[in-house]
């Protein structure tokens, strides 16, 4: 993972980085094993459930049920996970799939390093910037689509508000014409859709979507906040997208829809909508969005289908409720041929290394853990003797305590004796040296009116 610094850290191109994401970032940067690697399911499944939960606009029964009861389906889920291309796996996890499908990640032969888009299976789809080397907007642009994402939301809360006036001659004013202008410029960018006649918007069409929208625009807040943060003059380019996860059994066919095609009217009309409608801004704000579509897991029996798409939609933060595309529960289901499941089992188990290396490695981690375990164990019988003869001297110790403090308090006790002698000895000399004084001072007294008697008693005879 030549994109991360070491020590894994949220950087200006890939700004969003925290949580499963980084914990899974942190195992990828030091090769784990898959093993290792799984053993983060529980955390990812636990924060994936709770950000749905924190939506407020998406049902729990709208949650998948492989995070409602995890025991379901965790035999496939893991033989899944373990045929994943481990580049692939970190280009879904980081959001980098459009930056590394440009660059790093190859279709599988000859050193490949993915699956082929044929047959049944799940695809991740992200976006790059044409010219751009496979990366997405700065700061800088992601602050400009922020504001034009708002201007679109607005213009779409007008249009629900006044949307009979598209067919009437009641006028708008010149502000709220600007609003609806906008908002038929961005849902005719790629295709054409006709308002009057659909009696509709494009993109946002239902009440669920339209709020769900709103969650489209907090997420891009975000990646534009993070991005500003790190990089405050907004110029670096980010390499990290939102994604869109979706299953198909013919992979071919279905990642056709995400192809932006000018002029063309049906273009994205089966494509998801918070895709499209990104896909429209981009192009409004003056750049050529190219899709880049990579084929995360090929599947091999009827059941994966489903349980597939829902993985990888966790383990990219696909949902818009985190900063994805996907609007709608995953794992959705389709018929697959007898003959595509056949040709998907013998490309996973035979012609591509995937699963083989990812298990194989997973083994070595396996019996080192193993062997760390067995020599661990033969230590403890020494360390419970250990323990016991640690145990006895603190006991012994504490005994000694115990009878140097009883001694301590005797010898307290004597010293109180004392010192209550001393101070009753104290009191004594104190009273006595008192009376001495008092009969001093009468002695004195006394004396002195003698001597006063005399003289009188001699003046007077010498009279």
């Amino acid at each position: 993972m030549n994109t991360l610094p070491n020590p894994v850290a949220a950087t200006a191109k890939i700004p969003l980085l925290s949580g499963p994401r980084y914990e899974f970032a942190k195992a990828l940067q030091k090769k784990a094993s898959y093993f290792e690697l799984a053993l983060l399911f529980d955390p990812m499944l636990v924060e994936h459930l709770r950000v749905r939960r924190a939506s407020g606009h998406i049902d729990l029964d709208d949650c998948c049920p492989l995070f409602k009861d995890a025991k379901r389906g965790r035999g496939d889920m893991f033989q899944l996970f373990y045929s994943i291309p481990r580049e692939v796996l970190e280009a879904v996890v980081l959001g980098t799939v459009a930056y590394d499908d440009a660059g790093t990640i190859r279709v599988a032969g000859s050193g490949g390093m993915s699956y082929s888009l044929d047959g049944c299976g799940v695809y991740v789809v992200g976006i790059s910037l044409e010219g751009k080397q496979g990366a997405f907007l700065n700061g800088n642009e992601l602050v400009t689509f922020v504001h034009n994402l708002t201007k679109y939301i607005a213009g779409c809360e007008l249009w629900t508000q006044v949307k009979n006036n598209l067919n009437m001659a009641a006028p708008l004013s010149r502000q709220q014409q600007d609003k609806i202008d906008f908002i038929l410029e961005v849902e005719n960018t790629y295709g054409t859709w006709d308002h009057k006649a659909e009696g509709n918007l494009r993109f946002c069409y239902k009440d669920k979507s339209f709020s769900r929208v709103k969650h489209l625009l907090r997420s891009f807040r975000d990646r534009a906040k993070e991005a500003m943060r790190l990089d405050p003059t907004g110029r670096t380019r980010t390499i990290q997208s939102p994604l869109y996860v979706g299953c198909s059994n013919n992979l071919k066919q279905r990642v056709d829809a995400y192809v932006p095609k000018a002029g063309n009217k049906s273009t994205f009309a089966k494509a998801n909508d918070f895709y499209a409608l990104t896909m429209s801004l981009l192009k409004m704000q003056g750049f050529n969005p190219i899709q880049r579509v990579v084929c995360a897991i090929r599947t091999w029996k009827q059941s994966q289908l489903s349980l597939a798409e829902m993985l990888v939609g966790a383990l990219g933060n696909c949902y818009v409720t985190q900063d994805g595309f996907n609007n709608k529960k995953t794992g959705q289901t389709a018929e697959i041929g007898a003959g595509s499941v056949a040709m998907a089992k013998d490309l996973v188990f035979v012609k591509r290394h995937f699963l083989k290396d990812n298990v194989k490695g997973s083994l070595v981690d396996v019996k080192a853990r193993q062997k760390a375990h067995d020599q661990m164990r033969t230590l403890e019988p020494l360390t419970r003797r250990e323990i016991n003869r640690e145990a006895e001297t603190i006991q012994d110790g504490a005994s000694a305590l115990c009878q140097s403090a009883a001694d301590g308090m005797n010898e307290m006790g004597l010293l109180q004796d004392k010192c209550n002698n001393m101070r009753e000895l104290l009191e004594w000399i104190n009273a006595k040296t008192k009376q001495k004084k008092e009969e001093y001072e009468l002695l004195g007294i006394l004396t002195s009116k003698s001597g006063v008697v005399a003289c009188s008693d001699e003046e007077s005879s010498q009279t």
